[in-house]
């Protein structure tokens, strides 16, 4: 008695096809995946690196500010607790749109030791770098600094 073979060989190919089917569909995601990952790590990092541009563009400004006339808040006025820092074209970096705020006071204190007195101001920000082309995409930099006088 002869067998057939030719439905063995049908079923075989398709079980074949179906794996390398899947194969191909599984490399496709991880490579989407991938380029998604990639894509927002490069977001993510721009607007870091903007961030922290306009934090150090903040402390250079506070470190000139012996007259109170280079940090400007609110329009022109002295900075206090939740007044948005004046940035001026640094508002805008490349694709990111940046907004800084003060989160206190600046805090003037004196520490006297070995009969010198020594005078501190101690700031404290949170600069926002936000993508223009999608606002879920930001870094949020909060700094303490102090200042020695």
């Amino acid at each position: 008695m002869k067998r057939n073979k030719k439905g063995f060989a049908l079923v075989t190919t398709m079980i074949l096809s179906f794996i390398a089917l899947a194969l191909l569909v599984t490399i496709n995601y991880f490579l989407n995946t991938g380029s998604y990952i990639s894509s927002t790590e490069k977001q993510y990092t721009g607007s870091l690196e903007s961030a922290r541009g306009v934090a150090d563009f903040i402390i250079k400004q506070i470190e000139w500010d012996e007259n109170g006339d280079v940090l400007q808040c609110d329009n022109g006025n002295t900075c206090s607790a939740n007044s948005v820092i004046d940035l001026g074209s640094y508002s805008s970096l490349g694709n990111y749109n940046i907004t800084a705020t003060m989160l206190s006071t600046p805090v003037e204190t004196e520490v006297t030791s070995g009969g010198v007195t020594t005078y501190y101001t101690i700031y404290s920000f949170r600069v926002i770098a936000t993508s223009q082309s999608d606002s879920s995409k930001k870094a949020i930099i909060d700094v303490v600094y102090e200042l020695e006088q």
